[in-house]
């Protein structure tokens, strides 16, 4: 404490605090934006090898049917927590381009050149992975209320409200948040 009663870090303000929450509520609010505006996502996929990868390959006569279990489910690349993350939902969807890194930063490779295993994970429309910016977005709008919350339902969060925050930019909503409220 200081002379004046304060902490080491300086004054605590209400205006201060209020500042802060409006600069996160701003920030999330904007996440998908600026990954959409992005050129390329690079994303960091701990413990993968590319070995782990090549083991997940989607069989060529493999057709997935809606609902039905992944055939490669059990790979360490599709367990991997990245893809049940509700954060990174957007992260995958918004980019042009992601580019996926394993262990030791060793290159898996990029969203398109993983498209098939990516759709099989995740239940993403592989047009809304597979497009240019303007016919994502034509797609995302497009897509039903139920698509698009199903690419969320399995997805992990660890606060509760982050489960709605993290589509917010998926539905093209842009809202004040309460952070920290439930």
């Amino acid at each position: 404490m200081s002379e004046g009663g304060g902490s080491i870090f300086g004054p605590l303000s209400l205006s201060s605090l209020i500042t802060r929450i409006a600069e996160l509520s701003e920030a999330i609010n904007s996440m998908f934006e600026w990954y959409r505006r992005s050129k390329v996502c690079y994303a960091y996929l701990e413990g993968i090898s590319a070995e782990d990868v090549d083991h997940c390959g989607v069989p060529e006569d493999c057709h997935l049917i809606q609902g039905q279990e992944s055939v490669f489910s059990d790979s360490k690349f599709a367990q991997h927590r990245w893809f049940r993350r509700g954060w990174t939902l957007q992260e995958l969807i918004a980019p042009s381009r992601v580019e996926l890194y394993g262990e030791d930063w060793a290159y898996l490779g990029s969203s398109l050149k993983l498209l098939d295993e990516i759709v099989f994970i995740t239940g993403i429309d592989e047009k809304v992975l597979n497009s240019n910016q303007k016919q994502k977005m034509e797609f995302l709008r497009r897509a039903s209320v139920a698509q698009r919350m199903s690419w969320a339902a399995s997805r992990m969060v660890t606060r509760p409200e982050d489960q709605a925050y993290c589509l917010l930019g998926i539905f093209g909503v842009h809202m004040p948040l309460l952070y920290g409220e439930g």
